[in-house]
């Protein structure tokens, strides 16, 4: 659009009709980025419900060092909210990058059991990267828990 605009192209071989449902359609998507952004931005700092039966931590890239910054947040936000409701099962989702030296599932697991005192019910859901399928696997997960047990895969299935 800018080369059109800069060459003149715009306004003489564009239709008004095509150019303002352009306008249109710029205008209808910035609103709805912007509705969704405020959504978002609204909940941000919403805790979470107290005596939950299970939590759920999403993996966010391991390195060599422990977890990246997103992901250190996340389990210190976990290990702070077990602190407080202790006996609620924690489930770690998250594969294995070409570039982390442990699954994201397995170090978060590490993360949590190192740094928690008390015992923690902790079940891994590693290989999935496709988060469709891995929101499949883990209500799957979570509709046959009944026994403390420690998942691993070897595959993209359970």
């Amino acid at each position: 659009m800018a080369f059109l605009l800069k060459k003149g192209l715009w306004e003489s071989h564009i239709p008004v009709w095509l150019r303002r449902g352009f306008l249109i359609l710029v205008c209808a998507g910035l609103l709805l980025f912007l509705a969704v952004e405020g959504c978002i931005l609204r909940r941000f700092t919403q805790k979470g419900p107290a005596e939950l039966d299970y939590l759920i931590v999403l993996g966010a890239q391991m390195k060599t060092g422990g977890p990246s910054k997103a992901l250190q947040y996340r389990l210190d936000e976990a290990c702070r909210y077990l602190d407080e409701n202790p006996g609620i099962k924690v489930i770690v989702s998250g594969g294995q990058g070409t570039d982390e030296p442990v699954s994201e599932a397995q170090g978060m697991y590490d993360y949590l059991a190192g740094n928690m005192s008390t015992y923690l019910s902790i079940y891994l859901s590693i290989y999935l990267s496709i988060y469709l399928l891995s929101t499949i696997c883990l209500v799957w997960l979570l509709s046959h828990l009944e026994a403390p047990w420690r998942l691993q895969s070897q595959g993209p299935f359970f």
